[in-house]
């Protein structure tokens, strides 16, 4: 490794450097905080919170409930989602934690009235209506052109648009 290069750790190394660091997670407000009692997070304009620790000269970023979910339980599946059971992106207590699929939160959101999910001409940012969308369809099996299809909406729209709908 040369001078300019440096290790980059992975999550599961900064949490287990974090603990041995004696870094802990509070029951009374479920944050993380440094061996001293200072608070090793910030929460961002999103509400998350996020921890910032510098190792080796590099600062590195994780998302706080993602660490403490590793405080509790050990090596998960990066893949995998941390949801807040109450929806409320600063309670980080472990109570309040549980791991996920992205499909799974999803779905969570919009069983709990939270997050409706409107597809197709429903979706107010939708690019067509659905008698558009048929049309559409109609012309693609039928040998048109994506780029003739897009000349026949104005070019208000990409070809790449167009394939999607079909």
């Amino acid at each position: 490794m040369t001078g300019n290069e440096k290790h980059k750790m992975i999550f599961s190394e900064f949490c287990d450097r974090l603990i041995s660091d004696g870094a802990y997670q509070s029951e009374e407000d479920g944050h993380v905080y440094r061996k001293d009692g200072r608070i090793l997070s910030r929460q961002g304009r999103n509400g998350y919170y996020t921890l910032r620790k510098q190792y080796d000269g590099v600062t590195y970023y994780f998302m706080e409930h993602r660490v403490v979910y590793y405080m509790k339980y050990g090596k998960f599946n990066e893949d995998l989602q941390i949801n807040h059971k109450d929806f409320d992106r600063t309670n980080n207590r472990i109570e309040n934690l549980e791991l996920m699929t992205a499909k799974e939160n999803i779905n969570y959101s919009v069983d709990a009235g939270r997050k409706v999910v409107r597809k197709g001409a429903q979706n107010k940012r939708a690019a067509f209506t659905e008698d558009e969308v048929r049309l559409i369809r109609y012309l693609k099996k039928n040998g048109w052109l994506s780029k003739q299809i897009r000349s026949m909406f104005n070019n208000i729209t990409t070809e790449t648009t167009i394939n999607r709908v079909v």
